[in-house]
């Protein structure tokens, strides 16, 4: 007669035997109808708590650690225990001291069982533990989408019980509830098509990639062509008004006469000294820098030499009128 075992060394031996697992699932859903019809809820199930008798075809479960369990005489007793973590939905509150607290453990346990029944690789995909959890845990239960085991679940398309209980998992979590009943669940209409579709991934748009080296432009850049060609130089008739009296120096505090007492006398201005008047303006050499910068740019764009040209006349211009 082979040992008696917890569920979760049953599994962790012989989750590869497709007709042990079966049966087994057949077993734990008859055993929670059976709890659901009387009222009845454990309050702790997980791996550790049910203990397997024998094996295909004389197989049966036993539940073990009835500290927090329910029955109909006991409403309105205080709730000590939550429950294993790997057993019990993340969300706060909707888990209750009632007949209905064993409906998320029922769900998730079933599930393993029938996923394992037609997929043994899944127990080392999902990685199962005989001590822990099964095919779903807490951390998947965080952010069910992103969860490598729930894609996994739903890869098996072609099973209605598998996508039926992963259908109404999500369901409850996303509506804060308690999922409904293994009996109701099963005994649903069929999964919507919307439903049985593979989740895809949330696409992100990318730029083209240009590799462009440090300092230097893009290779081959394409020329940029002016709208028109400029006018020759000669035919530009724009007059340069240079207003003169921004560009002579200024008055030296020197050169100024003192105002005398009578309100006739007016001040009096030297002329500028003769080396004030050689002195190149500042705006001359803001010219002459602009022209040097065009000058360079026009090795790539050809039609900066004109401005260049212009440029450097509009310094010349400026220059001989300071000095006069």
């Amino acid at each position: 007669m082979n040992p008696v075992q917890t569920l979760g060394q049953f599994l962790a031996d012989r989750h590869t035997d497709s007709t042990n697992v079966r049966a087994l699932s057949k077993q734990w859903l008859m055993l929670i109808k059976t709890l659901e019809s009387l009222n009845i809820a454990h309050g702790d199930l997980d791996v550790t708590n049910v203990l397997v008798y024998g094996s295909f075809p004389a197989m049966k479960l036993h539940l073990v650690d009835f500290d927090s369990m329910y029955v109909p005489t006991m409403p309105g007793r205080m709730l000590y225990e939550q429950g294993h973590e790997h057993f019990q939905s993340v969300q706060a509150g909707i888990r209750q001291f009632n007949n209905e607290m064993d409906r998320f453990s029922a769900l998730v346990i079933y599930l393993s069982l029938i996923a394992l029944a037609e997929d043994p690789h899944l127990w080392d995909q999902c990685k199962a533990n005989e001590d822990a959890k099964l095919l779903l845990g807490q951390g998947d239960f965080r952010n069910l989408r992103d969860s490598t085991a729930y894609q996994l679940l739903r890869a098996k398309r072609s099973n209605q019980a598998i996508q039926k209980c992963l259908v109404e998992l999500e369901l409850s979590m996303q509506e804060v509830r308690m999922p409904k009943s293994l009996s109701n669940i099963l005994d649903g209409t069929s999964i919507p098509s919307t439903h049985l579709q593979p989740i895809e991934p949330v696409s992100y748009y990318e730029g083209t990639f240009i590799p462009i080296p440090l300092g230097a432009l893009p290779p081959n850049p394409p020329p940029l062509e002016p709208a028109s060609p400029p006018p020759p130089l000669e035919q530009l008739d724009i007059p340069f008004t240079i207003p003169l009296e921004f560009l002579q120096s200024t008055v030296s505090d020197s050169s100024q006469s003192s105002i005398g007492s009578s309100s006739g006398q007016q001040q009096q201005f030297s002329t500028p000294s003769p080396q004030s008047s050689t002195k190149v303006h500042p705006f001359v050499w803001l010219l002459l820098v602009a022209a040097g910068v065009t000058l360079i740019l026009s090795i790539e764009y050809s039609y900066l030499f004109v401005v260049t040209i212009c440029l450097g006349i509009l310094a010349l211009i400026v220059w001989r009128s300071t000095r006069q």
